[in-house]
């Protein structure tokens, strides 16, 4: 295994690694239903404000802010993500394989 060999395996693991520790998240919305929150690090989930009607009227209108925070990682894409990554990390490692072999 040579040194770009090994560059590319180091920095393919760094990149899942990474994806781990910084994963997609959902959160249970207003209907109930699972909605996505974007990425956020393990230790600290996304947030989103959003804003809900108090009191609504004629004259008056009041909203009030509510903080939703995500309820679990997505693991369907995290899932996603990692084979896709692993797919391409393991396509260079034949890539590369294949073209010492040849040299």
């Amino acid at each position: 295994m040579n040194r770009l060999h090994m560059s590319v395996m180091i920095l393919g693991f760094a990149v899942m690694v990474g994806m781990l520790v910084y994963p997609p998240w959902v959160g249970q919305g207003a209907d109930g239903q699972s909605e996505p929150m974007g990425y956020g690090f393990l230790w600290s989930p996304p947030s989103h404000n959003v804003e809900v009607p108090a009191l609504e009227s004629k004259w008056i209108n009041i909203n009030l802010s509510e903080t939703r925070k995500a309820n679990s990682v997505d693991f369907g894409r995290l899932l996603l993500q990692e084979a896709i990554a692993f797919a391409v990390l393991f396509g260079f490692n034949r890539m590369l394989n294949s073209r010492s072999k040849q040299a």
